[in-house]
C-alpha cells in the first residue's frame, strides 16, 4: 500500500513469471480492484510487450488519481457522501448494500461528531504519509505540485517526488496508450467502474 507502484509492478512481474513457470501456462488473467489497478496498470505500462496477460479486469480503478487523497490534504473539512460510499462498497464487495437498509447508519455517520473525528484524523494521517510514495502517486497529476509544495520537503522527500513524477509521466499520463499497447499484445482489457 505504501510502496512505489513501479517497484511493486516489478515484484508483480516476478510473481507472474513464477506462476507461468510453475503452471506451464502461457498467460495469466488478472483481476485488480481499486488501488491494485495502479499496480496492474504500471505492470502493463512496462511489460505488455512480454504478452504474459490474457484478460485483465480493472474493478473500480483509481485511474487518474483519487479525489479522496486531495480531500485529506486540503485545508477544508473532508465531506463524505455516504450513499455514494455504500454504493461503491457494494460494487467493490460484489454484494448489494441497500441505501434504504442503511439509512440509520448514514444518518449516524453524517453527524457533526464524525466530521470532527475526520478532521482530527487528517492531522494524524498526513504526517506519516509524507514518505508514502503510493499515497502521493494517487494524487491527481494536476494537483500534485500544489500539495507537494505544502507537505513535502524538496530535499528530504526527493525520492517521493521523483517516484510520483515518474509515475504521473508514465502509466498515469499514458493510460489509454498503455491499454492500447496491451491490447495490441494480446490482452483483453475490461474496466468496471
Amino acid at each position: 500500500w505504501r510502496m512505489d507502484y513501479d517497484t511493486v509492478a516489478d515484484d508483480f512481474k516476478a510473481y507472474i513469471d513464477d506462476v507461468l513457470e510453475l503452471t506451464g501456462a502461457e498467460k495469466v488473467s488478472i483481476y485488480s480492484i481499486s488501488q491494485g489497478c495502479l499496480v496492474v496498470g504500471q505492470y502493463l505500462y512496462k511489460y505488455a510487450d512480454l504478452e504474459q496477460t490474457d484478460k485483465v479486469v480493472f474493478d473500480t480503478p483509481v485511474l487518474g488519481g483519487a479525489s479522496f487523497v486531495t480531500d485529506i490534504l486540503s485545508d477544508g473539512s473532508l465531506t463524505l457522501n455516504f450513499p455514494v460510499i455504500l454504493d461503491l462498497l457494494s460494487d467493490i464487495l460484489h454484494m448489494e448494500l441497500k441505501i434504504s437498509e442503511a439509512e440509520k447508519l448514514v444518518e449516524f455517520l453524517e453527524g457533526e461528531w464524525i466530521a470532527g473525528a475526520i478532521d482530527i484524523g487528517k492531522n494524524i494521517i498526513v504526517p506519516p504519509m509524507k514518505g508514502c510514495i503510493a499515497f502521493w502517486q494517487m494524487v491527481p497529476a494536476a494537483d500534485f505540485d500544489e500539495y507537494a509544495e505544502v507537505y513535502l520537503d524538496s530535499q528530504a522527500n526527493a525520492d517521493v517526488i521523483k517516484a510520483v513524477k515518474n509515475f504521473h509521466n508514465g502509466f498515469m499520463g499514458n493510460i489509454t496508450k498503455t491499454f492500447e499497447n496491451a491490447t495490441a499484445h494480446g490482452s483483453e482489457i475490461s474496466i468496471k467502474a
